[in-house]
């Protein structure tokens, strides 16, 4: 498969910039939509946003992310169109995440969604983070045998959230695709270097995962907002906007395109 970038929703302005940045990227676009972003916006509303964006934009694809419940799964897929549902089982001991990750693949054939799995930990912050939290390569390769899953999530040095980020076992990132033979899923891919995440792509990394990326922006906008004159918050929300779409920008030719360009 060729490179696709997956950005997490949260609202409106969200989808906004991800549709405004991306409309003339022939590509598809995941849009990824977390427990939290549901418990914020709630599904039906998130599926709406969805659902007006694949009207400017058709190739626009939605994601249940770090889903770690069956039951959970199953009750979201029964209320929205989700094309991929990753099953996060990586908190679990090995045979217990191929147990619950195959569970999820069953029913993603019956209902009609691909599934994301997960092998080794991605940590939520660099002080988190040691060797043991590496995919290890073998243990990859039997679950991708036993479970079939449409994409691997990896731990490669990636680490989720902000910050300062670990530098990518490359070498790494190469040995898994080889030995899985699946598309590699980079979570936590925000502010990593362009040579960086070039170099991950050549290697085997097939999906990557921002968020951060562009809340960033978007909330120091809000904050360093100096027009506040009336009670009219729009242009505050214009400008986050705007700022959000610089780095979408810089970021979607990063990953359809393969090169490092300024803008």
């Amino acid at each position: 498969m060729e490179n696709i970038l997956a950005i997490n929703i949260n609202d409106m302005i969200d989808v906004q910039a991800i549709v405004e940045s991306s409309i003339n990227v022939k590509d598809p676009i995941i849009f990824n939509v977390s427990k939290a972003a549901i418990k914020f916006a709630g599904l039906e509303y998130l599926v709406s946003l969805f659902e007006v964006a694949k009207k400017k934009k058709p190739n626009i694809l939605l994601q249940l992310d770090h889903a770690t419940e069956f039951d959970y799964i199953q009750k979201c897929v029964e209320m929205a169109p989700f094309d991929i549902v990753m099953a996060d089982g990586s908190k679990k001991d090995l045979e217990e995440n191929i147990k619950f990750t195959k569970q999820v693949v069953e029913l993603g054939k019956k209902i009609g969604f691909q599934v994301e799995g997960e092998i080794g930990i991605v940590p939520d912050s660099l002080q988190e983070w040691n060797e043991t939290c590496y995919t290890n390569v073998e243990d990859a390769k039997y679950f991708v045998q036993e479970t079939d899953v449409d994409y691997l999530a990896v731990s490669v040095g990636n680490v989720h959230g902000f910050g300062e980020k670990q530098k990518l076992n490359q070498a790494l990132i190469k040995e898994l695709s080889k030995a899985t033979g699946k598309p590699l899923v980079l979570h936590g891919a925000d502010f990593l270097n362009d040579e960086e995440l070039i170099q991950a792509m050549k290697n085997g990394i097939r999906k990557i995962n921002i968020g951060p990326d562009i809340r960033v922006p978007y909330y120091d906008t809000l904050v360093n907002f100096k027009g506040h004159s009336n009670v009219d918050h729009r242009k505050a929300l214009l400008d986050a906007k705007e700022a959000m779409k610089r780095v979408l920008e810089h970021k979607l030719k990063i990953v359809y395109r393969g090169e490092k360009i300024s803008i």
